[in-house]
Order: C-alpha cells, then structure tokens, then sequence
C-alpha cells in the first residue's frame, strides 16, 4: 500500500467534527441525495492534498466548515493533512497543516490543526509519505523544462468527478483544464516506471555535468576576454592574414579571446581547396603532343595540295600542246593528199616540186589527228576530278589552320593556369606551415588557464556528458511506455468484457498525444467519443482506471491506492431524479456488473485497493449494503443540519 484515506472530516468553528471513515482495500459507497455534497468530497480531497485552488462549491459547505481534513494510511504511518478555506474572499491559501499522528490518539482537535508548511512543502512530504521518489518528468527532446512529478500528479490517475466519470472527450481529472494535458502526457511515464531513479540520478548527473562545463567555458572565456592579445598571439595573427587564413583587417588592440577566436577559425580553413580547383590545369604536354600531330597532319595537306596543283598545271600545259599538233594537223586537210593507204607523196602538194622526203598519206594523218584527239578529251576529263580533290585538301588544311590557333590558345591558357597552380600550391604550403604553428600555439595555450582550469578537463567532462546522453536515449523511454500501455490495453480490454461494454472484444488502447481511449474496430481506429453511448462510456472510464490502479500495484508504483467514482450510475439515474425512478431491468443489471466488477477487481488486485464510490444508486442487493457507509437522504449530508441550524453558518467564506 503506498497510500489510502481512513478518514475525510470536516470541522466547525466551534470545533465539532463531522467524520466520514472509509475502509480500506474495499469498495465504500455513499449514497444519497441530490444536493447532500456527495460530489463535493472530490473537491475536499484535492484541496487537502494541497491544491492551487479553492473548488469547493459556494454555499451551505463554505458557510459552515472552518477547516477541512483527511486521515492517510501511508507505510510511514498515519497522517494528517488539514488546510482551512480562504479567508477574505481570496482564490486559495498558501498554507496548510500536514503531520504523522497516532491513531490511537484519536482525531485532531481543531486547535492542534494549525498550519505548519507551506504548500510546496506540503506537496513535498505528501510526495515522500506516498513512495513518490527524487525524480524529473521525461519532456522530449523540446524546448519545455523537465520538472518533478509529485502527489498532484498522481491524482490525476485516481480521481473521476461527476463530469468526467461518463465524458466522452475526457479520460483523466482535470484534463479540461488548461495545461493539464500536457502535465499528464509528461508524468506518464514516470508514474508507469518508464522513468526509473536510475535514469533520474544519471539526468541529474548529466545536467551537473552541463552546467559545471559552462562554467568552465565561461571562465575560460572571461580570463581570455579580459586579456590583449600577446606579441606572440599578434604575430601568429599577422602572419595568417599574410597568406589569406584571416579575412578581417587587423587591430593591435585586439583582445586574447577574439585573437583566438580568428586562429582557430584559421584552422579550419580549407587550404588545398583553391589547389583542387585547378588540378585539372595540368594538361599542357597532351596540348603539345596534340599541336604536333596537326602540324604533321597540315604539313601532309599543304603537300597533297601543292601536287594536286602541279598535276593540274601538267595537265594545262600538256593540253595546249597537243592542241596545237592537231591544229598544225588539220591544216593539212586542205592539201592534196589523197593516195591509197600506204602510199607516200613525193611531189610537194603546193608546188607539185619533188620532195627529197616523201610525206604520208591522208590516212595517216587523220590517223595522228584522231589519237591526239582522244588524248586531248583525256586532259579534259581528268582535271575536273584533280580540281576537286585539290579544293577538298585546301579545306582540310584550312580546317587544321584553324585547330591549330584553337590549339595555341589552350596551350597558352593551361600554361597560365599551371603558373597559377605552382603560385597556388606555394601559398597553401605557406599556409600549412603558419596552420602548424596556429595549431601548436592554441594546444599550449589550451591546455592551462590563469585559473588553473584545464581544457583536458572540459574534454573530459564533455566525453562523461555525451556518454550520460548516449545511456538517457529518449528512444528508450518511449519503448518502455509502449510497453506499459499495451499491458494497461490488455487489462482494460479484459475489464471491459467483464462490464459487457460495446467493442469489448475489439482491443482498446491508451493513445497518449490525444489522451484518448483508441477502439481497434473491424471500420477502423475510433475515439471514445465515435462509438456512443453513455453506458459505454462509463464501462470504458471504469475500465481503464481499474486496470490503472491495477497496473500500479503489480509494479509497485507510488499512486495513491484508492480511486474516487463520481456518479458512475448518472447514465441511468438523472441527477435530478436519481431517488424515485425505478430502474428497468437491463439497466439495472448493468448498474449492478459495475460494482460487482469493481469488488471482483479489489479482490484480484493482490494488495488491494480502496474504491470511493458517490452516487444517486442504492441498489438492495446484499453485497451493495454492505458497501454502502453513508446514506445522505431524509436529512442526511456532508454537513450535518445541526451545524446549519446553529445560526453559525454565514454567507461568505471565513
């Protein structure tokens, strides 16, 4: 057990003691009346455990209460947590009364209910009496702080007022209420144990860690800043901006922090990367190898082309002088010549003298002529074809006339680019050796400060932190809630079968982002809220938070053991007519598996735990009288009609 309430009492200012005792490990139903203050117990208990706020409804309670008060069974012991209401009309009080008692002693009177803490104190020692340990929310890799989840947290698990207990769109007590939502979302895992003290103390430890290195750093820092920069310091920073590592122009004012600040910017300059930019520079003899193989290749062209060009003046000067034979040939057709083949003329055919050379007939004349014809056609033909072969090598060696100036211009230019790659590969060994020294220079300065305070220290504190980050996975913690919650679905599944709920054999999840109950229907995921009825409702609140404390117990987690039921039964019985209907048959049945199903709950928990129920039902069922241990009807209330009828209640709070 880590925490149960044996008693709610209220007091008046003269003292008397309204007392409603409630057992432990067992289901207590007060039953009653519209306006009797059942719903008003809710309230009490959480402003005895030390809430932000004052809720306790205005009227007949207020008026004649002057301090109200629980009795905890703790495994410390019994405790007393008393707080009276506001005086002066104000929102809440500050302070409260908690102390360890004997029960033995009996209650309290008034006078020894003193205040004696305040509330986050309060909060503190009700966190501790109920095993709540040292511990810090699990938030995310956000920007939101973690804080520690304490015992109001954890009423969020046990408490269901009148309009959450069948609310469709709210699971959990104060849900509605700003900010709360995501309070839940960030205690959850601790409260199921995803969250151990292990990963509590290694978190602490890391956050030590983390701020004793900004301290560190910012000392270092400072004694830097308030430091110039040595001659030394001055010198390693003129050099650097000599070969390019430092932009900025220089300030012999300039302070040991922003000094070292440039060089270790200097370091990491990237000195090779204007030398990578032109490696591909390095070309020239494949340019060369490549001019030399035009030049051969023009100089073949330029010689095809002069032969081209003496074949075609051969062919010219051939050509005219075998027009010329045929021309002299021709003439001789106007002689007279004529004879049979073979013979020869002895007689000159002009002046019929005789010839000491006889010359050949016309027959072979026109013999000659006609093969100095087909020569001449021959000359003809041919040049056309050795004119065009010679146009073609012209353009060729055009062509490589132009691949050679195209040639030249490369060369020239990989030339000027490897002349800039030799200034270039020059600078960045310069650069290499003041980035050496820049180097050497910050290790020896790093290495100790005025303060003693090493960077091999900080070094040494970062790899501890980054280890510590490493083990405080977050991925891990989202496992082990996975794991919790399926286990919490199983249960509430199978209480759900037990209350004979709608969808009870379709599994049913806890979906943490929407804080919503998740049925795995055959149409598909649907909220709480799609698959209707008040009566499901109810069954899946009741079921969740059974299987809730359920889960708490078996894993020893530090929740109160005890959950408060505001009219569960207002699905059937109106608020305003809870008395005198009578209840068909089905519903009755159904009210009745709820309470059954909680004893049988109670009774398969283990250790147990303590169910108050508040509610209009007064079924006459044997076991519920039994349960039953206030009946507000006929008179009967939270407060008693004495105190009302005393003339000591007022109208506004004391």
């Amino acid at each position: 057990m880590t925490l149960q309430i044996s008693s709610v009492r209220l007091y008046n200012r003269r003292g008397e003691i309204r007392t409603i005792d409630l057992r432990p490990n067992r289901l207590n139903i007060i039953t009653g009346a519209s306006k009797t203050g059942k719903s008003s117990i809710v309230e009490i208990v959480e402003y005895c455990f030390a809430s932000a706020a004052f809720t306790v409804p205005v009227g007949v309670i207020r008026n004649t209460v002057s301090v109200y008060s629980l009795q905890l069974e703790t495994p410390y012991g019994t405790v007393i947590c008393a707080r009276q209401p506001p005086a002066n009309d104000r929102q809440n009080t500050t302070t409260m009364h908690v102390s360890f008692r004997n029960p033995e002693l009996g209650p309290p009177i008034l006078s020894e209910l003193e205040h004696n803490a305040n509330l986050d104190d309060a909060r503190e020692f009700l966190s501790k009496v109920c095993g709540i340990e040292e511990n810090e929310t699990f938030v995310g890799s956000g920007v939101r702080p973690s804080y520690p989840a304490d015992i109001r947290h954890a009423l969020f698990f046990v408490l269901q007022a009148q309009n959450e207990v069948a609310n469709p769109d709210i699971l959990f007590h104060s849900q509605a209420e700003e900010w709360f939502p995501q309070s839940i979302r960030d205690v959850f895992p601790y409260f199921l144990g995803a969250v151990s003290r292990d990963y509590v103390l290694r978190r602490q430890e890391l956050t030590s860690l983390e701020r004793e290195i900004r301290k560190l750093r910012r000392q270092v820092g400072e004694d830097n800043a308030l430091r110039i920069a040595s001659g030394r310091v001055q010198g390693l920073v003129r050099e650097a901006q000599s070969v390019g590592l430092i932009p900025d122009a220089f300030d012999p004012l300039i302070s040991n922090s922003n000094a070292l600040t440039l060089l270790a910017q200097a370091l990491d300059l990237d000195v090779d990367a204007d030398v990578d930019s032109y490696e591909s520079a390095g070309q020239v003899a494949d340019l060369v190898a490549t001019r030399e193989r035009l030049r051969q290749e023009l100089f073949e062209a330029q010689t095809e082309a002069s032969n081209l060009r003496a074949l075609l003046a051969a062919h010219d000067e051939y050509g005219t002088e075998t027009r010329e034979q045929q021309a002299r040939l021709s003439s001789l057709a106007l002689l007279r010549l004529d004879g049979e083949e073979g013979d020869q003329v002895e007689a000159c055919p002009v002046c019929e003298s005789v010839l000491l050379t006889p010359v050949p007939l016309a027959s072979s004349i026109n013999r000659d002529l006609a093969s100095i014809e087909d020569e001449i056609g021959e000359v003809q033909r041919s040049a056309p074809r050795v004119r065009e072969l010679l146009g073609s090598t012209q353009d060729r060696a055009q062509s490589l006339n132009a691949l050679l100036r195209e040639n030249q211009v490369e060369i020239d230019a990989a030339l000027a680019a490897e002349q800039r790659l030799e200034r270039l590969r020059d600078l960045a060994l310069r650069r290499s050796n003041v980035r050496g020294r820049i180097g050497l220079f910050l290790e020896s300065v790093n290495q100790e400060t005025e303060s003693g305070l090493t960077e091999a220290a900080i070094q040494d504190l970062e790899r501890r932190a980054e280890a510590l980050r490493a083990e405080l996975d977050p991925d891990d913690v989202r496992e082990r809630v996975n794991s919790a919650l399926s286990r919490i679905a199983a249960l509430t599944m199978a209480i759900a079968r037990q209350l004979s709920a709608e969808y009870a054999e379709n599994p049913a999840r806890l979906d943490l982002r929407s804080l919503s109950l998740i049925i795995d229907t055959d149409a598909g995921a649907r909220e709480l809220s799609e698959i209707g009825s008040g009566a499901n409702w109810v069954a899946y609140h009741l079921a969740l938070f059974l299987a809730l404390q359920e889960f708490f117990i078996f894993n020893d987690r530090p929740v109160p053991r005890f959950l408060i039921l505001d009219q569960p039964s207002q699905v059937y019985f109106p608020a305003d007519h809870g008395d005198e209907r009578e209840l068909g048959g089905e519903d009755r049945e159904a009210l009745s598996r709820y309470f059954r199903v909680i004893i049988d709950r109670i009774a398969s928990s283990g250790s147990g735990f303590q169910v108050l129920v508040l509610d209009h039902a007064d079924l006459e069922e044997e076991w519920f009288q039994d349960a039953v241990i206030q009946r507000w009807r006929d008179g009967e209330a939270l407060v008693p009609a004495a105190w009302i009828n005393s003339g000591e209640a007022t109208h506004s709070a004391p």
